[in-house]
């Protein structure tokens, strides 16, 4: 990672992605992304567990989505769908939380899939080559078939 104090780059394999640029200077800013409300809807469907996310998945919430993810994996729950409907942002913490459970999943030959991204979340996994190891479905149920 390289730094300055208002911009952060992360090196994304052969890319560059500018996943933020805020002066840290202003710490009313970086107040309100530390305390990011989320809620996480979970529900099974035979053995696939749906998660559905509603907020902002960011610094302040990257966690909460972390330990929710992982309590589904303690349960024993190695197919997991996120309905990304009312993810209403995203930053580079919430991608690689999602990434790190896919790794976690597959790891114990689990599968991590996403449905209802919106477009902001396809570019992400796009820009990130994520799109090329999580896949993405337009409907829950079509999520669910994938398994």
């Amino acid at each position: 990672m390289v730094a300055r104090p208002d911009l952060i780059l992360f090196v994304i394999p052969a890319k560059v992605l500018v996943v933020m640029y805020e002066s840290i200077t202003d710490q009313s800013l970086i107040q309100n992304r530390l305390s990011v409300p989320m809620k996480i809807d979970t529900s099974d469907v035979d053995d696939i567990t749906i998660m559905v996310i509603d907020g902002m998945l960011t610094l302040g919430s990257d966690q909460y989505f972390a330990d929710m993810l992982q309590k589904e994996i303690n349960r024993g729950r190695q197919k997991i769908v996120l309905d990304m409907t009312k993810v209403k942002y995203i930053d580079s913490l919430g991608i690689g939380q999602i990434a790190g459970g896919f790794t976690a999943l597959e790891e114990i030959n689990g599968k991590l899939v996403l449905a209802r991204s919106n477009e902001k979340i396809k570019q992400l996994l796009r820009l990130t080559g994520l799109q090329n190891h999580i896949e993405t479905f337009p409907t829950v149920e079509e999520a669910i078939q994938a398994f």
